[in-house]
């Protein structure tokens, strides 16, 4: 519904590499993993970068 209504989408995925959210997004992270605190830390990484980007300076 997201896309339909024209918003970037951005997905954050792990474990197999035939997991369907890989494709869903505007913009996809994908793990290779199949560790769950793997793919959990990453994600936690790739969050706190964006919004550390979007953020810079605004504080």
């Amino acid at each position: 519904m997201a896309k339909r209504k024209g918003c970037f989408v951005v997905t954050l995925s792990g474990f197999s590499l035939g997991n369907p959210l890989r494709k869903k997004g505007s913009f996809n992270f994908y793990v290779p993993s199949h560790s769950y605190g793997h793919v959990e830390i990453s994600h936690l990484a790739i969050c706190h970068n964006i919004v550390d980007k979007i953020f810079a300076g605004n504080y």
